[in-house]
């Protein structure tokens, strides 16, 4: 068998009357009694006794077409916003002071709002958040505090590109009279 295939499910009936199906995903054997693994509610064997092996070929179908779905994995894909949604709600759950989770909060909800309109999250778009300071000092924490969201969330797979923007140097003024 190749290492990225699927039996088709079969019912099996175990000798105390519990059916199940029985499977091999990528050489590696399943048995499932409910739906539960595929975020089904179907549970053949809490059916009577005539319903049960019904239900559960039912339930064969449903992981069979799963799995053909979600390209032979029980990961179900997720799109860049349900992804950016975990990744940013994982991040903000760390412990954070009230202030420095306010700041990222604002942050990843103007990064959100980009995401819904555009697609994606582009460099300028980054670029353009931290480019509207033109104090040194809310310049450099805006583009500190951003950093972080943009480089957890490219860390954990979220597809984007890292802004390139360096930090402002405070200019000193000398005044002689």
């Amino acid at each position: 068998m190749p290492n990225n295939s699927l039996s088709y499910p079969k019912v099996c009936k175990r000798k105390d009357g519990k059916y199940y199906v029985d499977f091999k995903l990528s050489n590696k054997r399943y048995r499932m009694f409910s739906g539960a693994k595929i975020s089904s509610s179907l549970s053949p064997n809490s059916y009577p006794a005539k319903l049960k092996r019904p239900k559960t070929e039912l339930l064969a179908r449903e992981v069979y077409n799963y799995l053909v779905r979600n390209n032979y994995s029980f990961k179900k894909k997720l799109n860049s916003k349900e992804l950016f949604d975990s990744l940013i709600s994982s991040k903000l759950s760390e412990p954070l002071s009230a202030t420095y989770y306010k700041t990222l909060k604002d942050l990843s909800e103007k990064l959100s709002c980009e995401l819904i309109s555009k697609g994606e999250i582009s460099t300028r778009f980054l670029d353009g958040i931290v480019l509207r300071h033109k104090n040194n000092t809310s310049y450099n924490t805006t583009r500190r505090h951003l950093n972080i969201l943009v480089n957890y969330l490219y860390d954990n797979g979220f597809p984007m590109h890292k802004s390139k923007l360096k930090t402002k140097s405070r200019s000193r003024y000398c005044i002689s009279q």
